[in-house]
């Protein structure tokens, strides 16, 4: 009987965490001072064994549905929090949530390299029959997937994927016809790969799609994040092709271009003012200041 009600709880409970869920690029690209809005949908396929009862539930389909709120904490470092539901097959909705972090552990021009963490609770009371046996259950179960790996970036599209490790918990109590049984769901571990396009619509949107596969199971996911704020270091973007503020000496505006309104057309060669860091200083109006060429630093 416990073989039954276990494969009653995989087919009934577990099914929509189950399913692998989006993850998008291993590597950051949200900076410090920035926060993001997007959404998540996946849509997987797995096998399920169903001991003594009817054999082999081939490509059990599930879907999830996701809220994506992310913050950058730091350079090239994201926290994000997920709120959704996830369905499986024709049993309905669950309330599912998750966290993550992602990481950039390695920047070399257009080719990075990073990290990410990604969790899923889903909680929920469901009811059904199931050969004739009318079936109560509350569950709790959990998902968790780790996943390194290179992102590629060529202007506005990136290349990205990877190896990932998935892993199951939780517990379940269900009851039928008025008897109750409680199962620990053991952790187990899945190896597989993803890879990934994102394509950055502007420079705060980016769109990207990705495969997922194990050994029992695929699935497709798309991510869709819009991004707020300006990077609270110069010099950094979310898109590999725009450089917010100068980074080199030869990038600073010209006499020309930024001449202040005081300075008569008709002054001797002037010099871009710095501080002792080397960075051009501006008056209280933002406006750079020049000074005569021979004219000591003061």
């Amino acid at each position: 009987m416990k073989r039954v009600v276990i494969t009653i709880i995989v087919v009934l409970f577990a099914g929509p965490v189950w399913a692998l869920t989006f993850m998008g690029p291993p590597t950051s690209d949200i900076e410090a001072g920035q926060f993001g809005i997007g959404f998540d949908y996946s849509e997987s396929e797995t096998n399920i064994e169903i001991e003594g009862l009817s054999g082999l539930l081939k490509d059990v389909e599930a879907d999830t549905y996701f809220a994506r709120f992310i913050l950058g904490i730091g350079d090239g470092a994201e926290l994000s929090a997920r709120v959704g539901t996830g369905e499986i097959e024709d049993l309905g909705n669950e309330f599912a949530w998750g966290l993550g972090v992602k990481a950039t552990l390695v920047e070399s021009g257009s080719l990075n390299w990073g990290a990410l963490f990604q969790f899923t609770g889903l909680y929920g009371d469901e009811t059904d029959t199931v050969s004739g046996f009318a079936i109560t259950g509350d569950f709790d179960v959990y998902e968790y997937q780790v996943a390194v790996g290179p992102t590629l970036k060529i202007n506005s599209l990136s290349v990205y994927g990877g190896p990932f490790f998935h892993f199951i918990d939780g517990d379940a109590d269900i009851r039928i016809s008025g008897t109750t049984f409680s199962f620990d769901l053991e952790q187990e571990s899945e190896f597989g790969g993803y890879v990934g396009l994102s394509w950055n619509m502007d420079e705060n949107t980016s769109l990207a799609v990705e495969y997922q596969a194990t050994d029992d199971a695929d699935a497709i996911g798309i991510g869709l994040v819009h991004r707020f704020g300006k990077p609270s270091r110069p010099g950094k973007s979310s898109r590999p092709d725009i450089r917010v503020g100068p980074k080199e000496p030869s990038t600073w505006p010209t006499l020309e271009q930024n001449r202040p309104k005081r300075l008569a057309e008709t002054d001797p060669k002037q010099r871009l003012k710095t501080d002792a860091s080397g960075e051009p200083v501006k008056d209280k109006d933002g406006n750079f200041i020049f000074v005569e060429e021979d004219a000591p630093e003061k």
